[in-house]
Formats: structure tokens, C-alpha cells, sequence
């Protein structure tokens, strides 16, 4: 008696294996690439400086030292007793050096202010205020303190 053999011939079946193993590599590599980037933090130190008359109050932020940042991706925000200042509406007590980006240093360029009218001692209370790095969406700086009324 003759028994019949039906198996796939050696060739088709490496090249069904190989077939498999490239779509399975395929996948896993489409998979990879579509996750998303570690961004890389911006390191930067920022030097505070307040002062306030009868008429004005000042926040200055000198950045130090650190890497250049964008100063498009920039939001500065103040809160006081409640009320929010923040850069992201267009707020025009804040002054942002027009250059794409802010350089540690001194100079212009390295110095965020904020300058408001200081009528009745709206700035006084509890203050809070920081710098927002919208690309890494991280918080660059912030600080918080009792401004006593004057």
C-alpha cells in the first residue's frame, strides 16, 4: 500500500514563516514609532525680584542661567487674593522680551516683567506667581508669599 503525502513542500513553509515573522516585525516596528517622544526638560534659574510704590507694582524675572527658551512658549501667570494676571490672554501688564527667545544673562532679553497699578494695595494679600513652559508643558518656576498691605 501507498500512502499518500499531503504536507507542504520545505519551501512553502519557510516562506510561509518568513512571511510571518516580517508582518509580525512590521507591527511590533508601526507600534514603536507611533508612541509618543520623551521631551527633555528645560533647566533654568530664575532670579525674583519685587518692589512696589504708590503707584506700580514690579515683578521682575531675570533668568540666570540655564538654556535659551522660546519665548513664544512662555506663560507667566500672578494671582492675588484670587484674581489671576496671566500672560496667555493677552494681559497687557505683562512685558515679554519681543526676541523668539529669552537668554539667561543680563539684558533685556533675559528678563520677564510685570508692572500694574498699584491702587489701594490691589497687590497685597497672599501672592502667588509662576512660569509655565508650554512645549514640555512644565512649570519652569513658581513662588509664593504674604504681600502685608502697606
Amino acid at each position: 500500500m501507498l500512502e499518500k503525502d499531503d504536507g507542504v513542500s520545505e519551501v512553502i513553509g519557510t516562506l510561509l514563516i518568513l512571511a510571518i515573522t516580517v508582518a509580525l516585525f512590521a507591527t511590533v516596528f508601526t507600534f514603536v514609532n507611533t508612541m509618543p517622544r520623551a521631551t527633555s526638560y528645560v533647566q533654568v534659574t530664575i532670579y525674583p525680584e519685587y518692589s512696589e510704590n504708590s503707584n506700580y507694582f514690579y515683578l521682575n524675572l531675570t533668568f540666570v542661567s540655564g538654556n535659551p527658551i522660546k519665548a513664544s512658549g512662555i506663560i507667566c501667570a500672578i494671582s492675588v487674593n484670587g484674581k489671576v494676571y496671566s500672560s496667555s490672554n493677552q494681559n497687557q501688564y505683562w512685558i515679554i522680551p519681543a526676541e523668539n527667545y529669552i537668554y539667561p544673562g543680563n539684558g533685556p532679553s533675559s528678563t520677564i516683567m510685570f508692572k500694574a497699578p498699584n491702587s489701594g494695595n490691589a497687590f497685597s494679600g497672599k501672592f502667588y506667581a509662576y512660569v509655565d513652559y508650554r512645549p514640555t508643558t512644565q512649570i519652569i518656576w513658581q513662588m509664593s508669599f504674604y504681600i502685608p498691605p502697606s
